[in-house]
């Protein structure tokens, strides 16, 4: 005995519901690999033009005999200002001038350097208490015959299992909407659901 053809609705409604499903797939596939890259970038070349206006003040402020702690205090207010935080830092990576004052005198792990030794200008670190950061660096002079960099840093941009958790929501939210306005639009081609009757 054939199966009867599926109904013009039951077809319109299968269609619609594929065509969300590859939509909202696509949306959050391209949130991930193109949208975060492009945001890294950006990131990045604001905290490099933030560490190079602020690398000759800082070098001016040590030469005037101020500590690396002084110096932080000082420029805490425009790292405030402009959301990010300046990193004092030494070769060996240890932090000596913070400007939210939390990380004085710990330790940065993984600075990524070049294949001289010296500090590489931009990159991802990771801080005290293991936290990601975006940075740019820059040199700024020294402080007793020790090279010091001052960073702009800034939490890293999450990672894709994390921003696909906080984007799951609405995706799943933009998914029922979709859903009701395809049952709907199935309705509307005039062909009546079909209803279960139980008992």
């Amino acid at each position: 005995m054939m199966r009867p053809a599926p109904s013009l609705r039951a077809r319109l409604l299968i269609s619609y519901i594929i065509v969300i499903v590859v939509c909202l797939a696509l949306a959050a596939l391209t949130l991930i690999l193109v949208a975060r890259p492009i945001q890294q970038r950006l990131m990045t070349a604001r905290l490099a033009a933030q560490a190079t206006l602020t690398a000759p003040r800082v070098q001016a402020m040590l030469e005037r005999g101020l500590s690396p702690d002084q110096v932080a205090k000082r420029l805490g207010g425009v790292a405030f200002r402009q959301d990010f935080r300046l990193l004092l830092v030494d070769r060996q990576g240890q932090i000596l001038g913070d400007t939210e004052g939390e990380w004085q005198g710990q330790l940065v792990s993984d600075l990524p350097r070049t294949a001289n030794g010296q500090l590489e200008s931009s990159g991802v670190l990771t801080g005290p208490g293991g936290v990601h950061l975006l940075y740019a660096g820059r040199a700024a002079g020294q402080v007793k015959a020790t090279p010091l960099w001052v960073a702009a840093v800034t939490p890293s941009p999450r990672t894709p299992a994390t921003l696909l958790g906080e984007l799951g929501q609405g995706l799943l939210t933009a998914g029922l909407v979709a859903l009701i306005l395809s049952v709907l639009l199935a309705a509307l081609a005039g062909i009546p659901i079909p209803l279960c009757s139980c008992g």
